[in-house]
């Protein structure tokens, strides 16, 4: 498993990755700025989130720890998964 460090700059590199996907949408499509202003917070709290769950995880026990980050990776495949539709979306 990777280090905390390398976590956190993996979400921050996969988050710029998805705006950068949102501007060039939102440049092809024409789509509301509102809608894409929105996404594009959007995806800053998920970041945000993110890492701050990565920062605050606790370490000791295997199991817990395991399971903590088990429940990060859902998260964060959820979160992530909700924009890039959301993205695909924009007309």
């Amino acid at each position: 498993m990777a280090n905390r460090r390398e976590l956190k700059k993996l979400i921050a590199q996969d988050c710029e990755c998805i705006q950068f996907v949102c501007l060039l949408k939102s440049h092809e499509t024409k789509a509301d700025f509102a809608e894409i202003m929105q996404i594009l917070n959007d995806v800053f709290e998920y970041q945000t989130e993110a890492i701050r769950r990565v920062s605050h995880a606790n370490v000791g026990d295997k199991k817990a720890v395991k399971a903590y980050f088990n429940a990060l990776w859902a998260y964060v495949e959820e979160k992530r998964m909700d924009v890039l539709k959301r993205i695909d979306a924009l007309a």
